[in-house]
């Protein structure tokens, strides 16, 4: 994810969320709520995992400690120990809090801090631990009840956060042919609360059990199989966090079987990694023309010479560690480094590096900066996987933060993503408007698969069917030269399996690296009987409540593999194949009114009051999180009504809001001004 805690765009969707928490709006900064509604989350995931491993292997039950404190004091200790991580270091569980971001709270353990702890203990002690270990699903389930709970569909909207159905993981898995070998490496590079990892953990757990007689291994080696090749990667802090709790609940039995274990979820950029940052490939920086790699934030400068592998990043992260908690100077840092090993051939860039962690540790900001250092190199050292599954974020490029558009601009580039696109019999050629799933799945083709490696991602059908959207991603070649065969897409938009979270048409697709493309592909068209379908919909009841139809995908253009695809049945492209060719439309059509992401503006609502022409613009609409919502009369000259996608359906088109238009029209296609339309305006414009 890389939308930030300032990406809530409107005071509404905030009203919803300080409503949920009965906060005065005006008492608190915004980002600041939103970060403490994910530190209860994370508070809550915490408890969860250390209950549950606590009751599985018979030890304290840390709720039940916490309930019993008899002061604020006691709490206190009981609380520093489970933030610092005490059980889970009882098993010798490296990282399940490394990188945390919300153990803040400790240091101001007031009496309100305290209600709302025991207020949440009580909560999770209503239910049955022995009941949730034995059943993961059960804890993911609560895991994701809680969070739409507490954070309102608006918000989650805005950042980003949508939950993949178990259903659909288990879909791709199936479309991907995937077993649960435990010597096939899988991974997820966005796998947000692990819903996909857990998927293919529970594969191998269940052929495991059904064939443990004829099995050459143990569970300790069992384990150890699951661990080196069953990985994910996320940018969100607080995903992450859930991922390793989900992780660690599907292994809870096994973990006593190995000495160590390092879960391997790391809070980390699949597609820019340290090495990539500022010049691509080799690490250097516009500001800085150092060889070092880039982290991101605070953006701390690492030198390379210690990026070598995963081993000596770890033991450069724990010495980091060791020195700013015995306070030592930049200098003597470096001779520590030294006297261990490590490699400082160009000492004023480590100490540089030690300077601004000690700056931060002086801030109070420290505490997990080493150990994200850590964590962002882990995709240099993910070596190659069988399997690369996962429902990357859907982001238009245009709505990309500034600062992620400028270091990630390179990589777009490097493979052929961005630019004009050369459509025939235009005036001119036009931008793609490229969204960051694209790059995210020829990124995981190039940098985590192997020839043979199958990929299968939930993705915007839009790439495979708009002319310009998906212009760039169906060359399907990347920039080694190997190629990338869409194997079969599966269009369960019909499904609506993001119902609630995102509107956009969803598909999932299954592509092998180094094959090229050979048409016609395959379309699963999926139908919704009359049951419904949601989130807690198992797959095979999925299975039982749709029906589906076989239909072929082709290139509209033989001649331009890139031009969108056409699908249907074989005998509808048949058909369709006979009408193909230029229109007298195709010289007039074009995108269609474009606010270059300023639709929190542009999108209105109107109404008449008192004789005038009243306007609300639609913040909530936009993706510019400095849009305030305002209300102004204005003549009706230019306000026309907004036909949106989900406005129309079969037979009917009817508008809900309004989109304010500012110009002169030169087409002679013109639109019929706002003014004219009597009949409309009394149907829509109501007090």
């Amino acid at each position: 994810m890389v939308s930030g805690y300032d990406a809530i765009r409107s005071k509404e969707k905030l009203r919803k969320l300080a409503d949920i928490y009965d906060i005065d709006l005006r008492s608190i900064d915004p980002p600041a709520l939103l970060f403490a509604a994910h530190t209860y989350y994370a508070l809550f995931m915490k408890f969860l995992a250390a209950e549950i491993i606590a009751f599985f292997h018979k030890l304290p039950s840390p709720t039940q400690k916490v309930l019993k404190a008899p002061n604020r004091a006691r709490l206190q200790v009981e609380i520093d120990d489970l933030e610092r991580g005490s059980i889970f270091r009882h098993f010798n569980i490296t990282n399940f809090l490394e990188g945390d971001l919300f153990s803040w709270y400790t240091s101001t353990l007031t009496a309100e801090v305290e209600a709302g702890i025991h207020g949440l203990v009580r909560g999770l002690d209503e239910y049955n631990p022995g009941t949730l270990s034995e059943e993961p699903a059960r804890s993911q389930d609560l895991l994701k009840d809680l969070y739409l709970q507490i954070m309102p569909r608006e918000v989650r909207h805005d950042l980003g956060e949508y939950y993949t159905p178990d259903w659909v993981a288990e879909l791709l898995l199936d479309g991907l042919k995937y077993t649960g070998d435990p010597k096939h490496r899988v991974l997820d590079p966005a796998c947000g609360s692990g819903t996909f990892i857990v998927a293919a953990i529970s594969k191998i757990r269940s052929r495991y059990l059904l064939g443990r007689e004829e099995m050459s291994f143990d569970e300790g080696e069992l384990l150890n199989l699951i661990l080196s090749n069953v990985v994910g990667f996320d940018l969100n802090p607080l995903a992450v966090l859930a991922a390793r709790t989900n992780y660690l609940i599907a292994v809870r039995d096994l973990i006593s079987y190995t000495d160590r274990i390092e879960i391997p979820i790391y809070l980390c950029d699949s597609v820019v990694t340290p090495a990539e940052y500022g010049d691509l490939f080799t690490g250097t920086t516009a500001t800085a023309q150092v060889p070092c790699a880039a982290t991101k934030p605070p953006f701390l400068l690492v030198p390379k010479e210690v990026g070598k592998d995963a081993a000596l990043v770890a033991a450069y992260a724990e010495t980091i560690e060791h020195c700013l908690r015995v306070k030592l100077t930049a200098t003597d840092f470096v001779g520590e480094c030294k006297s261990r090993g490590l490699p400082v051939g160009k000492e004023v860039l480590h100490q540089e590096l030690y300077d601004v962690l000690k700056r931060l540790d002086a801030d109070g900001k420290n505490g997990i900066w080493a150990r994200i250092v850590k964590n962002a190199f882990a995709p240099l050292f993910a070596g190659k996987f069988h399997f690369i599954v996962g429902n990357p974020p859907w982001i238009n490029w245009e709505y990309l933060p500034p600062e992620y558009r400028e270091i990630s601009s390179g990589i777009w580039e490097h493979y052929g993503l961005v630019g004009n696109v050369p459509i025939p019999k235009r005036q001119a050629s036009e931008k793609s408007k490229t969204d960051i799933s694209i790059l995210m799945t020829y990124v995981a083709a190039d940098k985590y698969a192997q020839d043979g490696t199958k990929i299968g991602f939930v993705l915007p059908r839009t790439i495979f069917q708009s002319e310009l959207g998906g212009w760039h991603f169906r060359q399907f070649k990347l920039p080694t030269g190997r190629r990338l065969r869409v194997h079969s897409v599966d269009d369960i938009d019909q499904l609506k399996p993001f119902r609630g979270q995102a509107t956009n048409i969803a598909c999932t697709a299954i592509f092998e690296v180094g094959k090229s493309i050979a048409y016609p592909v395959r379309w699963n068209r999926w139908r919704r009987g009359e049951m419904e379908i949601d989130h807690k919909t198992t797959f095979r009841e999925v299975l039982s409540r749709t029906s589906r139809e076989e239909w072929n995908a082709v290139p509209v253009d033989v001649a331009q593999v890139q031009s969108p695809w056409l699908v249907g049945t074989s005998r509808t492209l048949t058909i369709l194949s006979k009408v193909i060719g230029h229109s007298f439309y195709y010289d007039l059509a074009r995108e269609g009114i474009n606010t270059r992401g300023a639709n929190g503006v542009f999108f209105v609502d109107a109404w008449e009051k008192n004789g005038r022409l009243l306007i609300r613009n639609r913040p909530e609409d936009g993706r510019n999180s400095s849009t305030e919502e305002e209300t102004q009369s204005i003549e009706p000259d230019y306000l026309y009504p907004l036909l949106r996608g989900e406005n129309v359906g079969r037979f009917y088109a009817k508008p809900e809001h309004y989109i304010l238009l500012p110009h002169s029209v030169a087409s002679p296609l013109t639109p019929v001004p706002f003014a004219s339309l009597p009949v409309i305006r009394r149907a829509i414009l109501t007090p």
